[in-house]
């Protein structure tokens, strides 16, 4: 039951990735991904494990088959996470994997030229903050974004 769910969860993410991209509508502005090469980097790691399973299935049976597989969704997991960017979007705010409604926030700040901080109130994450480490040079683009889209939410 559990090499199952360790299967299954790993799909469900991307697809749920993939789902939430569509629902967010158009970009607005690409905020990069910061942490693109760390996703590469453990998705290789996780290839090259995932590869090196091979000679174990074939000295000892299909019965170790699942870690090859087990390792390899996580490579592929990683990567569609790094290939992912976060991204001011038509509906909200999209990282990966979670879509932030520009109804849910209620204010934002910066520290430097690129960390936006995102204030959230309603539903369980209320009161909550989330940290966005963005391209550098974006900074004026996003924040006439985040102006209008929260000035018309407030309307």
């Amino acid at each position: 039951m559990l090499g199952i769910l360790a299967l299954v969860l790993p799909w469900a993410a991307i697809i749920y990735l993939v789902w939430t991209k569509k629902k967010a509508g158009a970009c607005l502005l690409d905020l990069g991904n910061p942490y693109r090469f760390a996703y590469y980097l453990c998705a290789g790691v996780f290839l090259l494990v995932a590869l090196a399973t091979i000679p174990v299935v074939r000295a000892f049976g299909l019965g170790w088959l699942f870690y090859t597989v087990f390792f390899l969704t996580f490579a592929v997991l990683f990567l569609v996470d790094g290939s992912s960017s976060r991204a001011l979007t038509e509906k909200g705010v999209l990282l990966p994997r979670q879509l932030i409604r520009w109804r849910r926030i209620s204010s934002y700040r910066w520290e430097g030229e690129s960390n936006l901080i995102l204030s959230m109130e309603g539903g369980r994450f209320s009161g909550s903050r989330q940290k966005l480490r963005i391209k550098p040079g974006l900074k004026e683009a996003a924040e006439k974004i985040l102006r209008e889209r929260l000035h018309a939410v407030a309307q």
